[in-house]
């Protein structure tokens, strides 16, 4: 329990600082930061319109599941894994989701 209260601690700052960061060049779009610690999901989303186009997009998006932080997706330049362990997260509870589990490996992070 102590170990899932300090991961949501450090996804909901962190997606808090990361929401603050513009993605996106277009003048019309913001970012949101999306904290769920009763299902333990954690998104930053840019929505708005561009060019009379409704856009909304999931920028990142992480889970903790199984005492794990699984990075389902990441559309940044951030090599987040890295920013997540520089915050206290242990490098073996760190699964990019978003890479095949045969893949996963490569990252030399932990396949489950």
């Amino acid at each position: 329990m102590e170990k899932l209260k300090k991961y949501q601690k450090i996804l909901s700052a962190l997606v808090e600082e990361l929401a603050n960061v513009r993605f996106s060049v277009q003048p019309f779009l913001e970012n949101q930061a999306i904290t769920d610690t009763i299902h333990n999901h954690f998104q930053v989303v840019t929505l708005g319109w561009e060019n009379e186009k409704f856009v909304f997009d999931t920028v990142l998006h992480f889970d903790i599941k199984d005492d794990k932080i699984w990075i389902q997706q990441n559309w940044t330049d951030l090599l987040i894994d890295e920013e997540l362990i520089r915050k206290g997260v242990q490098k073996e509870d760190i699964v990019l989701g978003f890479l095949p589990p045969y893949a996963r490996e490569y990252r030399q992070f932990v396949s489950v």
